[in-house]
C-alpha cells in the first residue's frame, strides 16, 4: 500500500508558454475554420506548418513535424483527399517524393499569414513596440539554447 503523499502543482514559466502557445494557436485556428479551411483544425492542418510554398520533401516534413513515417503518410492521405497538397517526384531525387500545396492549399497559406501577422499586430499593440520587441528576442534567444 502506497502513502499518500501531498504534492501541489507549482506555477511556472513552462505553463505560461503552453497556454500562450495553445491560445495563439486556437486564434489562428478559429479564423482559417471560418475561412471554410475546416481540415486546419485537425492534425492534418498543423503538418502543413512545416511545408512551405515552395513544398518540403516527404522525408524532411517527417523531421520536421517529428512524426513517425506512418503518421506522416496518413495526414497527407488526408490533406491529399481534401485538395490541399499533391506528391509529385522530387526534382533531384528520383527516389522522393516532394510535398507541395495545390491552390487550396498556397491560398490557405497566404490567408494563415495574414492572419498570423493580424496576430502579432494585436500583440504588438497588447504590450507595446518595446516589451513585443523584449519578448521576441527572448523567444529567439530561448529557442536558440535549446536547438544547441
Amino acid at each position: 500500500m502506497t502513502k499518500n503523499l501531498h504534492v501541489e502543482l507549482i506555477d511556472h514559466i513552462g505553463l505560461d508558454l503552453w497556454r500562450a502557445a495553445k491560445s495563439w494557436k486556437q486564434l489562428l485556428t478559429d479564423q482559417m475554420v471560418a475561412a471554410g479551411y475546416e481540415w486546419y483544425a485537425g492534425a492534418p492542418g498543423m503538418l502543413t506548418m512545416h511545408i512551405g510554398p515552395n513544398g518540403i520533401s516527404q522525408s524532411k516534413l517527417q523531421d520536421r513535424a517529428q512524426l513517425s513515417k506512418q503518421a506522416v503518410q496518413q495526414l497527407l492521405d488526408k490533406l491529399e483527399q481534401d485538395g490541399v497538397i499533391e506528391r509529385v517526384p522530387h526534382p533531384t531525387d528520383k527516389r522522393a517524393k516532394l510535398v507541395r500545396f495545390t491552390k487550396v492549399g498556397l491560398s490557405a497559406l497566404l490567408l494563415a499569414n495574414q492572419i498570423k501577422q493580424q496576430i502579432e499586430q494585436d500583440y504588438r499593440e497588447a504590450l507595446g513596440e518595446d516589451q513585443f520587441a523584449t519578448l521576441q528576442a527572448a523567444l529567439k534567444k530561448l529557442n536558440a539554447m535549446n536547438d544547441a
